[in-house]
């Protein structure tokens, strides 16, 4: 797990003088695999299953340009970005890396650096990630439920003219029943690059559109 603006492993936090847990998503993943923190100082080894990138728009330029160099050297990730990540809106693309910086406070430590260029990164894998976008579908298939267009339910077509939001011909999604995104991003494919081949597996319907991230934060 590549280390980032937010970190997936529990310990002692001597900030705040508190433990944390690791985050569900590391004990899944411990009932299959070994799990490690790799901190992107240094070349990440090609000999890792897969790497897991959380928020990569939170990492400062150079442990951007180790993952980049990391996929190009042919290693395998899986990587989690977030216009919007409701849990810690600080953490989001469009905030600056010392937006928590007190400007009459004194003693703050070292300044942190800056975010890197998130958009290079995309663009290297052929992709088109608008950071300040959070997509809304009008689509609601539990009609007994007031849900904000902001949670999109995925699901399979059920026979009224909507197409399917999974890729049906995919072994990743084929015969998913249903997926809930919360307060998603959007993203694209470069279609002018030919050297890299996209494979899309999720999409919102007709009835979608999205909010910028000015629309829906006030500073």
């Amino acid at each position: 797990v590549l280390a980032s603006g937010i970190d997936l492993f529990g310990g002692f936090d001597f900030k705040t003088m508190n433990r944390s847990q690791d985050w569900q998503v590391l004990r899944d993943l411990r009932k299959q695999y070994e799990v490690e923190k790799v901190d992107g100082k240094a070349a990440i080894s090609t000999s890792i299953d897969v790497l897991v990138a959380p928020l990569p728009s939170s990492l400062p330029q150079p442990p951007m340009n180790q993952l980049a160099k990391h996929l190009y050297d042919g290693g395998k990730a899986l990587i989690f970005c977030d216009a919007y990540p409701e849990f810690n809106r600080d953490l989001a693309p469009m905030r600056p890396s010392d937006v928590k910086k007190n400007p009459f406070q004194q003693q703050q430590g070292p300044p942190k650096p800056p975010k890197g260029t998130i958009e290079d990164l995309m663009g290297a894998m052929g992709l088109v990630w608008h950071k300040n976008r959070i997509t809304w579908d009008g689509h609601n298939p539990h009609p007994e439920w007031e849900i904000p267009r902001e949670l999109i339910f995925v699901v399979p077509s059920a026979g009224d003219g909507r197409p399917s939001g999974f890729n049906e011909t995919d072994d990743v999604t084929s015969g998913l029943q249903e997926l809930v995104m919360i307060f998603p991003g959007e993203l694209d494919w470069d279609r002018s690059n030919v050297d890299v081949e996209v494979t899309p597996l999720l999409w919102t319907g007709g009835q979608a559109g999205f909010h910028t991230w000015k629309e829906m934060v006030q500073e």
